[in-house]
């Protein structure tokens, strides 16, 4: 199923149309990295342009689940279902990210109190609760789209079609997680081999002055200098666009030919009671 979605995902990226939410993603990513090498002066723009970056995500997600629900790939077209749907898209992400962060908030209290041990529990909790949660909420979009679900009903409808077709979604993680893996594998050799020549002097260094130099943000961008600084943002951009140009067509198509009409079958329960000697049926 996994690999069907995947197929018929590539095949759309003929329309150009489908090529824009991966510019604006790579722009987005590529911009905040090069703005986080600049330190201070940087902070000011990133912190604004991350707020800019999230408040237009609906409309791209709502925009090309649109156009493809509606198989219609033009850019008139492309606007019109940006806009209509970007509200219900927005608003579930923002109950959704709220809910997280006051998760996030419960946990970190009690763990920065406790110390070590408070901070361990901090982490398991995160891995064995809010993981799952997100993953059965991960649909919230699509069926807001597709559905045209309410902010709460495509909430929930997500964790429908999570529990009604565990299997299949299983499958489409694992094959995003492997495609994502090869990906960031590919440009992380790529980019550590163009920039081979910066990375000299960490062969000379002990493992305690590469400790220091991880967590010196100011000794990275003097290795790095600013052609390394371009070529982190340029290497930035092409993985969030390739990323992004795969996974948003794969995630709306796996959802309409696989999820949309799921639905779950309600366990009927037979009544209690008893046949008498004559056939008959007495309820309890």
């Amino acid at each position: 199923m996994g690999f069907q979605s995947l197929h018929k995902a590539l095949l759309l990226l003929r329309h150009p149309v489908m090529w824009l939410s991966g510019v604006f993603s790579g722009l987005f990513c590529a911009s905040l990295v090069y703005l986080a090498f600049l330190g201070t002066a940087g902070a000011f723009y990133a912190e604004r342009l991350l707020v800019f970056g999230l408040l237009m995500l609906p409309f791209f997600l709502a925009a090309t689940y649109g156009s493809i629900k509606g198989e219609d790939y033009s850019f008139k077209n492309y606007l019109k279902e940006g806009i209509s749907g970007y509200f219900r898209v927005l608003l579930p992400t923002v109950i959704i990210t709220a809910v997280f962060f006051v998760f996030i908030l419960v946990l970190a209290l009690p763990g920065t109190m406790s110390g070590a041990s408070g901070m361990l529990l901090m982490s398991v909790s995160f891995i064995v609760i809010l993981i799952p949660v997100l993953l059965f909420v991960f649909f919230y979009d699509t069926a807001a789209i597709f559905e045209d679900k309410k902010v709460f009903e495509c909430i929930r409808r997500s964790f429908e079609v999570s529990y009604s077709r565990t299997v299949p979604i299983f499958g489409f993680y694992l094959l995003t997680v492997l495609i994502l893996f090869i990906l960031f594998t590919g440009f992380s050799l790529l980019w550590s081999g163009i920039l081979a020549s910066q990375f000299e002097p960490l062969l000379s260094m002990s493992e305690e002055e590469i400790n220091n130099f991880a967590t010196n943000p100011d000794a990275v961008r003097e290795m790095l200098g600013e052609y390394g600084v371009l070529i982190t943002a340029v290497m930035t951009f092409f993985g969030a666009f390739v990323f992004t140009v795969f996974f948003l067509p794969y995630k709306a198509v796996f959802y309409r030919d696989h999820l949309k009409d799921s639905k779950i079958t309600p366990v009927s329960k037979e009544p209690l009671g008893e046949y008498d000697e004559k056939g008959r049926w007495y309820k309890y």
